[in-house]
């Protein structure tokens, strides 16, 4: 996960302004241990940046997508949600409880059957497990 200053330095690298609404939105994304949601990162954003409409935010989130310092995943949780490490391959942990979203390392690529081949030229792979967290098992 790129820490503030490094979403900063990739706004700026991309030709970005850096706006005291997108840093603002940067620091949510950072300080967030989930993967959050556009509506979350609003929440958030908006008791400091009172004047930031959701539309803003939303911008800023695609903004920081198309420049590959996030990535924006479905998991099947009824939003797209904020995925902050883009620097290596992962899978994603859902709750079916709390429905907050972990990262889970992949320990080592893994080959695709050959059957898969037969359907088309395969470009990635997502893999989502659903379980309950060890937050919501306590």
């Amino acid at each position: 996960m790129e820490s503030v200053q490094g979403l900063i330095e990739s706004m700026r690298a991309s030709g970005g302004r850096v706006t005291p609404q997108r840093v603002a939105v940067m620091e949510a994304i950072s300080k967030s241990d989930s993967h959050p949601t556009v509506d979350y990162l609003f929440e958030e954003v908006s008791i400091s940046q009172p004047s930031l409409s959701k539309k803003t935010v939303y911008q800023i989130v695609n903004d920081l997508a198309d420049i590959g310092a996030i990535s924006l995943v479905d998991v099947g949780t009824g939003q797209l949600r904020i995925d902050p490490t883009v620097e290596h391959a992962h899978d994603h942990f859902v709750c079916t409880k709390c429905s907050c979203v972990i990262d889970i390392p992949k320990k080592k690529a893994t080959k695709v059957s050959s059957q898969v081949d037969q359907y088309g030229a395969i470009e990635s792979v997502e893999v989502v497990y659903r379980g309950i967290c060890n937050n919501c098992t306590c």
